[in-house]
């Protein structure tokens, strides 16, 4: 009887050992199951992988084809700008020249109201302008704005004339039409010449004194505004610079008061000063 009863409680023992590491074993693959779900949550499937890889790829082929279709667009507008530029008018200086000539009672430069000290003297010069359409289409509004300048003999000078270009055409571009002359339309291959007289005032800041004598020098500055036929409300220039010199010894100084006939002048054309847009 007491043999019967230590076999059950071994029996029970071996049980109670048996269900413990039973459970043991079953928490621990409960904790792999998790770990494992929670690694399946974070990591990509294959699936999700291969997905990155093409979305990674397309996006490439994307960026290479946008910067194809800029570079391909670049091209394209400057070709259309090429295009334009060939079509459209583009107005040229051809000629300068003195035009008082004897048919007016002055002489081509001339100088006014000769004061004590030359202050309030202007010197005018008498000239003729000639320009051309040299494009392929019509140029409309076509003026001459010029001015007759006196720049001061000095180390620089000649920056000064372009200088005085600039700020004189950029400010021709906001006058008014009764302050330039009489707008023209030129077609394609015609001409025009406007005649009429440039002014500057002298001063002490612009007298060179020569041998004793105040003088001047004498250059003239001006452009042409014009407008296209397809863009009415945008103004194009040509700029042009003209030295003015004695035909003799070539001397660029001009004695002040002393009047000089046309056939003693001679215009030298500055390409420094040459531009158009």
């Amino acid at each position: 009887m007491s043999t019967e009863k230590e076999s059950q409680n071994i029996k029970r023992r071996r049980e109670i050992e048996i269900n413990r590491h039973e459970g043991k074993e079953s928490a621990d693959r409960g904790k792999i199951i998790v770990a494992l779900q929670r690694i399946a949550e974070n990591k990509p499937t294959c699936f999700e992988q291969t997905k990155f890889g093409i979305d990674v790829v397309l996006c490439i082929v994307a960026l290479v084809a946008a910067w194809f279709a800029y570079g391909q667009l670049r091209v394209m507008k400057g070709q259309l700008d090429q295009m334009r530029a060939d079509q459209r008018p583009w107005i040229k200086i051809i000629d300068v020249k003195t035009s008082a000539g004897d048919r007016l009672p002055i002489l081509d430069l001339s100088f006014q109201h000769p004061g004590k000290h030359h202050e309030g003297t202007q010197a005018t010069l008498q000239l003729e302008i000639s320009m051309k359409n040299v494009g392929h289409s019509v140029a409309t509004d076509t003026t001459a704005d010029f001015e007759l300048y006196a720049p001061l003999w000095k180390n620089g000078y000649a920056l000064d004339i372009i200088q005085e270009e600039r700020r004189f055409c950029e400010e021709s571009l906001t006058k008014k039409a009764v302050t330039l002359t009489p707008k023209v339309i030129l077609f394609p291959d015609e001409s025009y010449t406007w005649a009429g007289g440039a002014v500057t005032r002298i001063t002490p800041e612009n007298i060179n004194q020569i041998g004793g004598q105040p003088a001047v020098l004498a250059v003239l500055i001006g452009c042409v505004n014009y407008n296209l036929a397809s863009n009415p409300k945008m103004i194009n220039q040509s700029g042009f610079v003209y030295e003015v010199i004695h035909t003799k010894d070539r001397s660029r100084f001009f004695e002040v008061n002393r009047d000089v006939p046309g056939k003693n002048l001679k215009f030298l054309r500055n390409q420094q000063g040459d531009f158009a847009n």
